[in-house]
Formats: structure tokens, sequence, C-alpha cells
């Protein structure tokens, strides 16, 4: 079982063209650092309306009186809870789709597979997901900005 000579040469990519793939997975890369950025930022705001609904169940038993008012405060914590879990589950997906963006340019490059489409539609997903997380996001902001203004 021997190779023409020259075969083998071809089926191994040259560091030219693992360095183009590098450079072409460069921007999903800082992509996923955004995304980073991104879930600490939701991390964040997760756990001060968590810290809020504590201190919110901690006043139901306290003041009797304004147990209507501070139930309503508690099922408003929890559609933000919500949408802000959503936040991070979507944008979490998107990351992982990210990821494998990167490893699909390695692999079209590695296996010479035209995976263009592959690689499009695998992105294009992950915006969509992207941009579902910031929905969400702006949903959980607008159910908060409500609540503060009632609250003055």
């Amino acid at each position: 079982m021997f190779h023409e000579p020259g075969a083998l040469m071809n089926a191994v990519p040259s560091i030219e063209a693992v360095a183009a793939v590098i450079q072409a997975a460069l921007t999903p890369v800082f992509l996923l650092v955004a995304i980073g950025g991104f879930l600490n930022m939701l991390s964040a705001r997760l756990g001060r309306i968590i810290d809020r609904k504590r201190a919110v169940d901690a006043g139901l038993g306290d003041r009797p009186s304004n147990a209507e008012a501070l139930r309503a405060e508690t099922d408003r914590l929890r559609r933000r809870v919500r949408f802000v879990n959503g936040s991070i589950r979507l944008c979490v997906a998107s990351a992982v789709l990210v990821c494998l963006v990167v490893v699909t340019l390695f692999v079209g490059e590695l296996t010479a597979l035209e995976i263009g489409v592959w690689v499009a539609g695998l992105f294009m997903a992950a915006m969509l997901l992207i941009t579902g997380g910031l929905v969400c996001l702006l949903l959980e902001i607008g159910i908060a900005a409500r609540q503060v203004a009632e609250r003055r």
C-alpha cells in the first residue's frame, strides 16, 4: 500500500493553510469573548434579582398589611428570573454554535470538504440565538424599569 509521491502531502494541510483557518476563526472567537462578557452581566443581574426576592420573601412575614404588594413584587421578580434564565440559555446555546463554527472550519480544512454552507448555517443560528437572548434581556429590563417606576 504505497502512496504516489506527493499524495500524502496533499492530504496534510500546510502550515499556511492552518494559519489561514486560525485567522478565519478569530472572528468567531472574538464573538465568544463578547458572549462571555454578556453572560457575566446576566449572571450578576440574576444574582441581584434573587437577592431582592429573598428580601421580599423575608418581608412577607414581617408586614401582613403590605403582603399584597410584596406578592405582586414577587411575581414580577419571578418573571424577571425567567427572562434572565432564558437569555442565559440562549446565549450559552449561541456560544456552543460558535464553537462548532470554529471546529467546522478546521474540519473543512483538514478533510477538504466543502462545508461553507454548514459554517454559514451554524453562524446564522448562533446570531439568531444571541438575538433571542438580547430580546429576553430587553423584556427583563422593561419589567425592572416598570417595577422601579411603581415604587416611586
